[in-house]
């Protein structure tokens, strides 16, 4: 195996694991959301509390979506074309 072969695998072994990982956050999002969803009928009858943990979830989601959103976007790229990582991963330093 060549040095070329190698950071071909490893880029696509990187952009497979980063499409997994967005799998991953499929359900913590569905739960997350669920339970905001939930809470929102109670908006009234809250306590300082929960109101705190209302606000602490709707950034909870925001993160977990931002970070599916941006995994997805650069495993999707390793796995198609990864071109600019291929370059830097077989650059060589200067020829003497």
């Amino acid at each position: 195996m060549q040095k070329e072969d190698l950071a071909w695998l490893i880029i696509r072994a990187t952009g497979l694991f980063m499409v997994l990982r967005v799998l991953l956050y499929i359900p913590d999002l569905i739960i997350l959301a669920g339970w905001l969803l939930e809470r929102v009928g109670m908006v009234g009858s809250e306590s300082g509390i929960v109101q705190g943990s209302y606000g602490l979830m709707r950034i909870q989601i925001f993160t977990h979506s931002a970070a599916a959103f941006l995994s997805a976007i650069l495993g999707i790229y390793l796995l198609r074309r990864g071109k600019a990582v291929f370059r830097l991963l077989t650059l060589s330093g200067p020829k003497f």
